[in-house]
């Protein structure tokens, strides 16, 4: 499934959760992990499986906590009772897998990733960090006996990705390059790995080492430059960038971050070229509108800069670096009355993103005001009953509306938007996992709200990220997340990757 469907799959809200007591008793638990007492959390656990023998994500716990406590040989009966409640949930069968890596059986581990590899559900990560036992050295010695079979590779690697497991996939994909020196496809896989986890000089020589072998590699021209100009490397950046572009001139992204690099370098004239065109080819993306603005007023054009923050905060009206630009620049342009509306706006949202910032969208939680967490998660349901509805009327259009302008411009138009989510929506499946999925908890950052979802019988789904533009949620899925996405930044108007 494409990063592009993946986010599409979201939760909704849902008023079920623990009874206190079971709640009271894993509190408990998790207080034992977090210090330590593994051997303590494994016995309180086997109480709660016993009074919830038909809890899945109980058992799948008890095995990853029995696993940290030493007793390695009694998880396994945990992970297939997990199993036998839910047969395709992902992450009880990739831990029954890395169970038997332990145990010293690679054919029984085998069995478990090929199923995982063949599985149509979509692999997702865990609950909780405690939910996966560490992994060590056993992934490494698995992964060295598959030979020069590069798809294996390619294929266990994804699994810890998904799972958000990257060492574990840059040990399977760095084995699998040592196997397969000449194979582009793990070399990408590689340097993606490398960017997930900030390691931006093993990123750059692995996408570089890509492009040696394939050219025209989608992305990895992008993935390099990313990785150069993310060490402070911006000329060199620059020249990859303009190469992305002389590669795939109708590409936005390349266009994007070539005025990006531009700017940095303090050639805004330049910049102004390419960001022009990236606006052509995508008009929506109100990233590349900002940088204009930028590159506008940095060439001395301040009446075209004026237009331009104009316009991004038309569009996003709490877009703060906008708010202050466009108000520094009216009062440097002597337009004192609308200088101080604007930046008397900024300051407003600067201080209500401040606020929002301190802490989680729970009520009760000891960093944020209960009264004003509550207030919050009253927002977020409101939003979401409306939103519930239109997807499961397949109300596309009010959908639609409701994402932010740099969202809507990862699509061509709409009528790509919908094709998409008529056909993700149209399974019946997603629409199970819609009609019965909660947010679990969430926390705020700035204007961002990040809300993590499951469906009613626990398995996790994509986090969803919500932004609020004036007096609006928006669902903003131009947010990424991952390093190794940066082909979406600003929003594309050519096919998701």
């Amino acid at each position: 499934m494409s990063p592009l469907l993946s986010v599409l799959i979201l939760g909704v809200l849902g008023a079920t959760g623990f009874a206190q007591t079971k709640e009271g008793r894993l509190a408990e638990v998790y207080s034992l992990l977090r210090s330590e007492s593994y051997a303590e959390a494994a016995r309180s656990l086997e109480i709660l499986v016993q009074t919830n023998p038909s809890d899945a994500s109980l058992q799948n716990l008890l095995g990853a906590t029995r696993e940290r406590a030493g007793e390695t040989t009694r998880a396994p009966s945990c992970y297939l009772r997990a199993l036998q409640l839910r047969p395709e949930w992902s992450t009880a069968r990739l831990n029954l897998a890395l169970s038997y890596l332990r145990l010293g059986q690679p054919s029984a581990a085998s069995g478990q990733f090929a199923h995982l590899v063949r599985s149509a559900t979509p692999a997702t990560p865990a609950l909780s960090f405690y939910h996966q036992a560490p992994i060590g050295d056993e992934v490494e010695q698995f992964a060295r006996t598959l030979g020069s079979k590069q798809y294996e590779y390619l294929s266990l690697g994804g699994i810890f990705l998904v799972h958000e497991l990257p060492e574990a996939a840059s040990v399977v994909f760095s084995a699998g390059v040592q196997a397969n020196p000449a194979s582009p496809l793990l070399q990408d896989a590689l340097g993606r790995t490398w960017l997930k986890m900030k390691r931006f000089r093993e990123a750059e020589a692995a996408f570089a080492r890509t492009l040696e072998l394939q050219p025209n590699a989608e992305g990895a021209c992008l993935h390099l430059g990313y990785a150069q100009a993310s060490q402070g490397r911006v000329e060199p950046a620059r020249k990859t960038y303009a190469e992305c572009v002389r590669q795939d001139p109708d590409d936005y992204a390349g266009h994007y971050f070539l005025g990006s690099t531009l700017l940095d370098l303090d050639r805004p004239q330049e910049a102004i070229t390419e960001l022009e065109e990236a606006l052509r080819l995508n008009p929506r993306s109100v990233n590349s509108q900002f940088l204009m603005a930028k590159g506008y007023a940095a060439a001395g054009r301040e009446r075209d800069a004026l237009a331009a923050f104009r316009a991004v905060v038309d569009r996003e009206p709490d877009h703060e670096a906008a708010l202050f630009r466009l108000g520094t620049l009216y009062r440097k342009l002597g337009h004192s009355e609308e200088a101080r509306k604007i930046l008397d706006r900024f300051q407003k949202v600067k201080a209500f993103d401040r606020q929002r910032s301190r802490g989680a969208l729970l009520p009760g939680s000891d960093r944020v005001d209960p009264k004003e967490s509550s207030e919050i998660a009253r927002t977020v349901n409101q939003f979401y009953v409306r939103y519930k509805q239109a997807l499961l009327e397949e109300r596309y259009g009010e959908i639609w509306d409701l994402l932010t302008p740099s969202s809507q411009a990862l699509y061509v138009d709409f009528r790509s938007y919908r094709a998409i989510a008529s056909s993700v929506y149209g399974n019946s499946r997603i629409r199970q996992q819609i009609a019965g999925s909660r947010i679990r908890d969430g926390n705020t950052l700035g204007k961002r709200i990040f809300c993590r979802l499951v469906t009613s019988w626990g398995e996790p789904l994509p986090l969803l990220v919500l932004v609020r533009q004036g007096d609006e949620l928006k669902i903003d899925h131009d947010f990424d997340l991952s390093l190794a996405g940066v082909r979406t930044l600003g929003g594309r108007s050519s096919n998701a990757p």
